[in-house]
């Protein structure tokens, strides 16, 4: 099992949570009762947003902080590709 702390944005306190092996991105996002499209990420890396269906467990250590924020409009388009068609 390991323990991590979760800040959730905008939220007084942080929570501190132990993760079993099998603890999806999911289950923390629906036990931590954000809105849809929250994404969970590393507090050092909050761009690098985890899978919503990752395994949490093996990307994480014992007392890794991180971090639940909403996904910006930038953030879902970060792979998108433009072509520019000319005659």
């Amino acid at each position: 099992m390991r323990t991590v702390l979760i800040r959730v944005e905008d939220a007084k306190r942080p929570v501190k949570m132990q993760l079993r092996e099998g603890t999806r991105v999911s289950d923390i996002l629906g036990y931590l009762n954000v809105p849809d499209g929250s994404i969970l990420a590393r507090a050092a890396e909050p761009d690098n947003a985890f899978p919503y269906e990752a395994e949490v467990h093996s990307l994480v250590n014992d007392a890794d902080h991180l971090i639940v924020r909403p996904a910006s409009a930038a953030d879902e388009n970060t792979d998108a590709v433009v072509f520019t068609l000319s005659n």
